[in-house]
């Protein structure tokens, strides 16, 4: 696989990941004032059980996202990506792209 088409693969996985986690912190957030509603309580235990599955989800999610474990697919590993000597890209500053890498590492 070529650098850039590792590192659009790379991109569409963290884009997805994010998708999916945002998605289920969102359901989780707007469900959470709901649950206890009186207007909901045939289905309460359904609406509970998505909450803690959307919790436990967007966990999961974001911890992949901030992992720094070696090799796994995470923010850090497109830094440590986008840092590398062999990595070539057309058009691109290796200077201001290796400053970028370094300013949002420390964010």
């Amino acid at each position: 696989m070529k650098n850039l088409d590792k590192l659009q693969h790379l991109l569409d996985h963290l884009a997805d990941l994010l998708f999916r986690t945002w998605s289920s912190f969102l359901v989780a957030k707007n469900l959470d004032p709901i649950i206890d509603s009186k207007d909901f309580v045939k289905s309460r235990y359904f609406l509970v059980s998505v909450h803690i599955s959307c919790v436990e989800s967007s966990l999961l999610g974001f911890s992949k996202l901030l992992s720094d474990k070696k090799n796994e697919i995470s923010v850090g590993y497109l830094f440590n990506m986008c840092n590398e000597k062999s990595l070539v890209l057309t058009g691109v500053n290796k200077d201001k792209l290796s400053y970028m890498v370094q300013t949002h590492q420390k964010l």
